[in-house]
């Protein structure tokens, strides 16, 4: 993991004031690597904090001196003690200004759509190639978010400026809203179905029209949508 690394990528993105970083991860190898990458190619940004877990992040975050205390949080989801879940919710509730860029081994759906539901910014599976992961970073920095699909900004950037996805939201029935609330839950689409009281077949034909008309292909793209303009 974050080998092959070209100095030319990362020109670009150097930035001209310092931005601090806290690393949250049980595992102290992946921290490290992280680490290094951090200071190697990104000498702008800073590894103020480093935890193994949740708990030990508040900890350290709050004996942390103000210079240190991170503006973005690369997390783990799954911890020991206090995990990514337990953790965003208590920055959210206590640190709304940290932005969360979380991290998952799971292909999965649902923990990333419960990370974003609790304020996380970002996501990326742990297996990210090292430019990604860069890329990510920076995002955060100057856009306060970053999602993996383009296709997802574009619209996020052109939407927002007209509307587009109020307008959308304001087109949709009863039933489609609640199909759409339901979907930034933990549940699964079956499990929607029985909440919604409908047949998976009917639950299906709603999925797809929804997503046509948010031009996305998949739930979490919907619900990055969805949070990002605070539709439901």
């Amino acid at each position: 993991m974050y080998q092959s690394l070209s100095c030319h990528f990362f020109k670009p993105y150097f930035m001209t004031v310092s931005t601090r970083i806290g690393l949250v991860d049980d595992h102290n190898y992946f921290r490290k690597t992280v680490a290094d990458l951090i200071s190697t190619h990104l000498p702008e940004f800073v590894v103020t904090i480093e935890a193994t877990n949740g708990s030990d992040f508040i900890s350290k975050l709050r004996s942390a001196k103000p210079e240190d205390i991170p503006g973005i949080v690369i997390m783990d989801i799954n911890m020991p003690v206090m995990d990514g879940f337990e953790t965003a919710k208590w920055l959210h509730e206590n640190n709304p200004t940290i932005k969360i860029l979380a991290l998952t081994l799971s292909q999965a759906d649902v923990p990333i759509i419960r990370m974003l539901s609790l304020g996380a910014v970002g996501y990326l599976r742990k297996n990210t190639d090292a430019p990604i992961l860069v890329s990510a970073i920076v995002s955060v920095k100057n856009f306060g978010y970053y999602y993996a699909d383009d296709n997802i900004l574009q619209h996020l950037s052109s939407f927002h400026n007209n509307n587009a996805y109020g307008t959308i939201w304001d087109s949709l029935n009863e039933i489609e809203k609640e199909f759409i609330k339901q979907c930034c839950s933990e549940l699964t689409y079956r499990e929607i179905a029985t909440t919604m009281k409908i047949s998976f077949g009917s639950l299906d034909t709603i999925r797809e029209k929804i997503y046509l008309n948010f031009k996305v292909k998949t739930r979490i793209a919907l619900v990055i949508c969805v949070l990002k303009n605070n539709l439901a």
